[in-house]
């Protein structure tokens, strides 16, 4: 959604915001002059430059991706828990790679501005603060969506996850 409207007071009220900003900001010329331009655009209702104002996501992410964020992550840490509880030469015998967290598509996948902004500003999810989080790809979020079919069937029964989960979510991906 591009922001295509605002009332003459919104207008006036962000342009002698931007105005006041220029003016705090005279030592930096170039944030002055950014300021500035920004209060023209308002003042005279340039809609089409609105995007040069507005350095914020105007699309807001649906509760739905942040919630499926979090069941991702949950998912993943249920996993990870498990994979640790087994044996190397139980690791060595499931195709664990197949189910390897890979992150989000920084281009096309709100989920991963989300998981970013919980990793990096809120503290939460720890385990992956010092991975890179873009997969580059929209198929990681495919898998991810099928697996958590069966990490919510498995929720009904346990929370730990055993070897045989472990297979059933590698099933799933070579189906």
């Amino acid at each position: 959604m591009i922001l295509e409207n605002l009332s003459v007071i919104e207008r006036q009220i962000l342009a002698n915001q931007f105005r006041i900003l220029s003016k705090l900001n005279e030592e930096d010329e170039y944030a002055s002059n950014s300021f500035e331009k920004k209060a023209e655009i308002l003042e005279h209702g340039y809609t089409g430059e609105y995007s040069e104002v507005f350095e914020i996501n105007i699309d807001e992410i649906p509760l739905q991706i942040c919630n499926e964020t979090n069941d991702i992550l949950n998912m993943y840490r249920r996993i990870n828990y498990s994979i640790a509880q087994l044996t190397e030469i139980e690791k060595s015998k499931l195709a664990l790679g197949k189910i390897k967290f890979e992150g989000f598509d920084a281009n096309n996948d709100p989920h991963y501005h989300y998981a970013k902004f919980m990793i990096e500003k809120l503290g939460t999810w720890e385990e992956y603060k010092d991975m890179h989080l873009n997969s580059h790809s929209v198929f990681p979020i495919l898998k991810y969506r099928k697996m958590l079919v069966l990490q919510h069937e498995l929720l009904e029964n346990k929370f730990n996850l055993d070897k045989s989960d472990l297979s059933r979510f590698i099933e799933i991906l070579s189906e």
